[in-house]
């Protein structure tokens, strides 16, 4: 074992709950890169990766929280702002999920 799947799960977690915590929205794309830049494969494979929108879900709904959370992709929205400049404005949709 190379310490990098499960570990990487355990750690990101650990940040996402922390982040949960004060702020109203989530980047796990972002934060699962961030991760990668210190060490290669965090978080292994897609089921990790999965499992990590999960647990924020289920933390929301066992905290008894009616907090509304977004899921972006930072990674995503600089492509886009890019893709703006470039070809004109690019509309982009914000998905809310509330628990």
């Amino acid at each position: 074992s190379a310490g990098v799947g499960r570990s990487g799960v355990f750690i990101a977690m650990d940040h996402l709950i922390q982040h949960i915590n004060h702020h109203d929205f989530v980047d796990i794309y972002g934060l699962v890169a961030e991760l990668r830049s210190e060490r290669m494969c965090m978080v292994q494979n897609l089921a990790q990766y999965i499992f990590l929108y999960q647990c924020v879900v289920d933390l929301l709904a066992t905290k008894g929280s009616n907090q509304a959370i977004c899921f972006v992709n930072y990674s995503a929205l600089q492509k886009m702002d890019s893709l703006d400049a470039m070809e004109g404005d690019v509309e982009l949709e914000w998905e809310e999920t509330t628990m």
